[in-house]
């Protein structure tokens, strides 16, 4: 009988643990990315069968937020998020931080963890370090540039050019690149202005020398290997939040070999890392 109630009585704590523990999570893709990011590779899915159900996408609908999904909201539910990828980081954060609050009245006992790919890791940075949503005790981050990308400094002088030649080297790049993806980029440089690497007085040297609230950081880094020559448009070592939070207790990276964009691998380190 002893026995029986040991085994019941740790069922019970089992289950109990489980309920308190429960964690919602929030995905954020990135640069010229929407929700199709995360369920093309099939991340969703992966997340879905790992014990965080996908329950459905919030997104912006003029002034208003708009939730297609699930009627019921189970828990470790899993959300999409689609921002306006272009625009400079500080309005997608303030369209997430709406989000965040939305998800947060649904699952008001339930701490969330944000998980950002590319920039969209920076926009999730940018809103833990300015807004400090109570219910967010977990960043994520996936190939994200902390420390900028050079590509993003090789785009603006390309779409910057100066000097007397500028109108010919901008019809060139126009013609090179397609009218719509040429306008798009012109549309996104201050976004691109704020990835550039930190320097004095510019966007991510300013971010990097904020104050980071006491939550716990994950940095999934991608790396070359034997068959693979590695994220080509932000180097690991930018990437890695170990160079910008020095604490080590609240500090983990993970490393994935594979380029810049999103594939299952992400799906599986995921649910491994947050199990």
């Amino acid at each position: 009988m002893r026995r029986i109630h040991t085994q019941l009585v740790g069922l019970l704590l089992l289950f109990s643990s489980h309920a308190a523990f429960a964690d919602v999570l929030v995905f954020i893709h990135g640069f010229l990315g929407s929700e199709r990011s995360w369920t093309e590779p099939g991340i969703m899915q992966i997340v879905d069968k790992g014990g965080y159900p996908y329950t459905g996408i919030y997104y912006a609908q003029g002034t208003s937020v708009i939730y297609s999904g699930k009627e019921e909201r189970p828990a470790n539910a899993s959300y999409t998020v689609r921002l306006p990828s272009t625009a400079p980081i500080a309005l997608q954060a303030q369209w997430l931080e709406a989000y965040v609050n939305e998800i947060t009245q649904q699952h008001p006992n339930e701490p969330i963890t944000l998980i950002g790919h590319s920039a969209g890791g920076v926009v999730a940075r940018y809103l833990v370090v300015t807004a400090k949503p109570q219910a967010v005790n977990r960043l994520l981050t996936i190939a994200t540039p902390h420390n900028g990308t050079l590509r993003a400094a090789q785009a603006l002088d390309v779409l910057n050019p100066s000097g007397m030649f500028s109108p010919i080297e901008r019809f060139a790049v126009r013609r090179a690149t397609g009218d719509n993806l040429y306008s798009t980029l012109m549309r996104s440089r201050q976004l691109i202005n704020e990835l550039t690497p930190p320097r004095p007085g510019n966007f991510l040297y300013w971010l990097n020398q904020q104050t980071h609230p006491a939550i716990s950081y994950i940095s999934i880094v991608r790396t070359g290997g034997e068959n693979h020559m590695g994220d080509q448009i932000v180097k690991p070592v930018s990437q890695d939040l170990r160079w910008i939070l020095a604490d080590p207790s609240v500090n983990q990276t993970y490393q994935i070999q594979g380029g810049h964009f999103l594939t299952a691998k992400d799906g599986h380190a995921i649910v491994n890392l947050l199990q």
